[in-house]
């Protein structure tokens, strides 16, 4: 009998238990798959069905408004010249971002790597402005390019950035250096990552620093260079080019990118204006995620092997 009991006892224990694991994972688990569900989810499901509505400032209410949207961001491009020059601007900063801040970003990695001469003080440069506070890199910058240079070349009139012939290449150049630092310390990780024994075998083989960069390192760090490349191509639309950290909202209309004519709209638009934003958020993903996908495929598909 008290044998039986205490069966009855440890069963209804190992129930409890059971049950009570249960709630603790489910309560655990439901808070960050209702955020999920609420804050992602739930918002781009609404910002999909907006770019098909339109608002009724009288009414306050939302209405179906077909594809008008879409035919308004169309339209536009023959409009306004802010439309035509954010996108010119788009592909400049992308293609400079590619041919100096990746491309060189990838060299001085293997610079570093090396450890040649100044390397380490390289190192710093080019990762300072990802340690300090953009505010505090825009301010040292702005003082540098109006005041500093000026001064340097005996031109005390306008800096770099006052000037509108200079505007535009001086924020460029600006963009670029910020662009040395997010990937090189995952390039000089992966770097170290490489065999000794792979270096010195191709040494013995009278592999040279071009040869061994070429034939060696950037087969080894392919799949990372492709996934820089790919967030570079990705945020083709939205990069502003720092022009919010300089300009706030008030930017001259011919340094526009549209990563930041899509900020700013965005930030001055009201409930009348989301449908239409919404709408050219969905052309551009349109446009973009197959251009991303595809690029992606062909450089695993085509690129160096490690092997």
């Amino acid at each position: 009998m008290n044998s039986r009991l205490k069966s009855k006892t440890n069963k209804n224990y190992i129930m409890q238990r059971r049950i009570r694991n249960a709630v603790f994972f489910a309560v655990m688990a439901g808070i960050p798959i209702l955020q999920v569900c609420i804050f992602y989810i739930g918002v781009n499901i609404n910002s999909i069905l907006l770019a098909f509505r339109k608002y009724d400032i009288t009414s306050m209410t939302y209405s179906w408004n077909g594809l008008k949207n879409f035919k308004q961001f169309f339209e536009s491009f023959k409009v306004y010249s802010y439309m035509r020059a954010s996108v010119k601007n788009s592909f400049i900063v992308f293609f400079s971002t590619i041919l100096v801040s990746f491309s060189g970003g990838i060299v001085m990695s293997f610079y570093i790597y090396k450890k040649r001469f100044l390397g380490k003080f390289f190192r710093v440069m080019l990762f300072m402005p990802s340690m300090i506070s953009s505010i505090i890199m825009v301010t040292i910058f702005s003082f540098f390019a109006d005041s500093a240079v000026p001064a340097i070349t005996n031109n005390a009139t306008i800096g770099l950035l006052a000037n509108p012939d200079t505007t535009f290449i001086t924020m460029l150049l600006f963009s670029l250096w910020l662009g040395f630092g997010s990937g090189m310390l995952v390039y000089t990780g992966t770097m170290n990552g490489i065999p000794e024994s792979l270096i010195e075998a191709a040494k013995l083989d009278g592999c040279g620093t071009v040869k061994e960069f070429i034939h060696i390192t950037i087969p080894s760090i392919y799949s990372t260079i492709i996934v820089f490349f790919v967030g570079q191509m990705s945020v083709f639309f939205s990069n502003q080019m720092n022009l919010f950290a300089f300009y706030g909202a008030d930017a001259d209309y011919k340094l526009y990118t549209f990563g930041y004519w899509l900020y700013v709209s965005v930030q001055r638009g009201s409930l009348a204006d989301y449908p239409y934003l919404s709408a050219v958020g969905l052309i551009l993903t349109a446009i973009l995620a197959p251009i991303v996908l595809i690029t992606r495929k062909l450089l695993l598909k085509f690129g160096p092997s490690a092997d």
